[in-house]
């Protein structure tokens, strides 16, 4: 069976800060960056958050023992 995956990438300016992320640690840190950002005193802003979603295709069936 081939199944499709997605992952997240979260960037800040050009520096990877999170990697591989599924979706929901990905929406948890992407909102709480967003937040603090917003709350701290910071050299960076909104605009320098950016994320990357890569789909991968992942075959379980040559995982299952046979």
């Amino acid at each position: 069976m081939i199944t499709k995956e997605f992952r997240f990438h979260i960037y800040v300016k050009d520096k990877c800060l999170f990697h591989n992320l599924q979706k929901e640690d990905f929406d948890d840190k992407w909102d709480c960056l967003k937040n603090l950002i917003d709350i701290i005193n910071t050299e960076y802003s909104i605009s320098d958050l950016s994320y990357e979603q890569v789909e991968f295709v992942k075959d379980i069936s040559s995982e299952t023992s046979h």
